[in-house]
C-alpha cells in the first residue's frame, strides 16, 4: 500500500490525503522546496481543521522542525517525501493537537480536584 499518490503530470509524490487528480503546481514547486510561512500555517490549519493561534505557532513550528530533522536523521527522507512542505505542515498540525489535548486534560484534572475539595467542604466534620 502506497503512502502517497503520484502526480499524473510530473510523477512527483503527492500528499496521500489529496487525490492525484486534484493536481498541484508542479512547475513552481520543486521537491523539498520551502513554503512561505503564511502558506505553511494555512496548510497546517487546513490539516488541523481549525485556526492556529499566534501564541502557539512559533513554539509548535520550531518543535515540529526539530522533530522532522530527527525523523530524517533516523529514518531517512523516504525519497524526498519527508522534505515536502505538506509533511512539515502535518507534523505542526499533530503537535498543535497534542498540545491542546494535553492542556485540556490538565485543566480537567484541576477542575476535578477543585470539585472534590468543594464536596469535602460541604460534608459535616466528625
Amino acid at each position: 500500500m502506497a503512502y502517497y499518490n503520484t502526480c499524473p503530470d510530473c510523477g512527483s509524490n503527492i500528499d496521500p490525503e489529496r487525490p492525484a487528480s486534484a493536481g498541484h503546481d508542479s512547475s513552481s514547486r520543486q521537491e523539498g522546496q520551502k513554503m512561505s510561512e503564511a502558506d505553511l500555517k494555512q496548510e497546517a490549519e487546513q490539516r488541523l481543521g481549525t485556526e492556529i493561534e499566534s501564541s502557539e505557532w512559533d513554539k509548535t513550528k520550531s518543535y515540529a522542525e526539530r522533530k522532522l530533522k530527527g525523523i530524517i536523521e533516523r529514518f531517512g527522507d523516504e525519497g524526498g517525501i519527508r522534505r515536502e512542505p505538506w509533511y512539515l505542515a502535518q507534523l505542526i498540525a499533530e503537535t498543535v493537537q497534542q498540545n491542546r489535548f494535553s492542556r485540556f486534560t490538565i485543566e480537567l484534572m484541576e477542575l476535578n480536584r477543585y470539585a472534590d475539595m468543594e464536596i469535602k467542604k460541604g460534608q459535616p466534620v466528625s
